[in-house]
């Protein structure tokens, strides 16, 4: 079947793709196959690692700040990206990928995997303004901050956050010109945003600093615990920035090819194969965000080993029979011993 008979048979719906559809024969199996078995292999362990972020945020009373309940909504919206928008993209790769797949099955995956990927990008991108703008309200409103930004409130303005991305995506399958640029245009907002919010919290919070360190002989106590509060924002905020800055990273290829292939009427099989890897680049940042939070945010890692406790604890209580349990070493008298009193006090979880 040439070229005009498919044009002629295809829908209104799948006419946007049949470009992608013909750039196919142009694309190396390499690229296909090796797009195919990297999200097929991180799909996974990108579901599981940011459920367990999820659970370590939930599993323990101390964690459940507004700022981790939007942490805690970043990690859903990448589950989403491991259960849903990785298989599909690697269906649709499949399906680029044979020779002898029909137009029809490729549009139907596509749009699926559009739609998917479209969704949980928008709500990664939001969420990540929504850290940075808490990040601004911690320093602006200091101590009013607990008063305002609830945990209720930001639960709240997270739903609606959804609810209007899945809005976004109904119009994006009614309009979809219309709503790639609104969404690129938000994008830009929402980078604008979280740079000048960063910007303007790590220039308040060394000022501030410098500040206190002049004032600590005057009054000792009061300038301490207000040193103390800044110090735990500028690491705080210092490690968002940092997984921020691999977000931008991640996402950044993704949009340079789309702006070039959209100015540019080139080779096509060229654009399609680069938005082929750098999709697979942005679904990467999804895997590797929960490691982030561990690595840099030492509550994560207090939380983490507080289950990892529990887990080990139950299990040796509930194991049917024991023959032998070595003594254990000095340090792990120790650790046991921290480990029972913070349960006992409750005082982490």
């Amino acid at each position: 079947m040439n070229t005009s008979e498919i044009t002629n048979i295809i829908s209104d719906d799948c006419r946007p793709f049949e470009a992608i559809w013909n750039a196919r024969n142009g694309i190396s199996d390499t690229i296909f196959y090796s797009n195919i078995v990297i999200n097929g292999i991180l799909a996974i362990p990108t579901f599981v690692s940011n459920l367990i972020l999820i659970i370590a945020i939930w599993s323990c009373n101390s964690m459940r700040t507004p700022s981790n309940i939007i942490i805690c909504s970043l990690a859903c919206s990448d589950i989403g990206v491991g259960l849903l928008a990785q298989p599909l993209a690697v269906a649709k790769t499949v399906i680029e990928a044979k020779a002898s797949s029909s137009f029809d099955s490729f549009c139907s995956i596509h749009k699926s995997s559009r739609v998917s990927s479209v969704y949980f990008c928008v709500v990664s991108f939001v969420c990540f303004t929504a850290v940075s703008l808490d990040k601004y309200l911690m320093v602006l409103l200091h101590l009013r901050y607990h008063e305002l930004v609830t945990t209720r409130r930001v639960i709240v303005f997270l739903l609606i956050v959804w609810a209007l991305a899945a809005l976004c995506i109904l119009f994006e399958l009614c309009c979809s010109s219309v709503i790639t640029m609104v969404l690129f245009i938000g994008a830009i907002v929402c980078f604008i945003v979280t740079f000048t919010s960063y910007v303007w919290v790590y220039r308040t919070v060394r000022r501030h600093q410098k500040a206190i360190h002049d004032q600590l002989h005057a009054v000792a106590t009061e300038s301490r615990d207000k040193s103390l509060y800044m110090t735990r924002v500028r690491k705080n905020t210092m490690s968002m920035i940092l997984v921020y800055v691999w977000f931008v990273i991640c996402y950044l290829p993704f949009v340079v090819v789309t702006v070039v292939g959209a100015v540019w009427s080139g080779n096509e099989s060229a654009i399609q194969s680069a938005l082929l890897c750098t999709g697979t680049v942005i679904f990467l940042n999804s895997f590797l965000n929960p490691f982030l939070f561990y690595w840099r945010i030492k509550d994560f890692r207090v939380s983490m080993h507080i289950i990892d406790e529990e887990v080990k604890f139950v299990s040796v209580i509930t194991a049917p029979y024991v023959p032998v349990i070595p003594r254990p070493s000095s340090s792990d008298d120790k650790n046991i011993t921290v480990f029972h009193r913070a349960l006992q006090a409750n005082s982490i979880c």
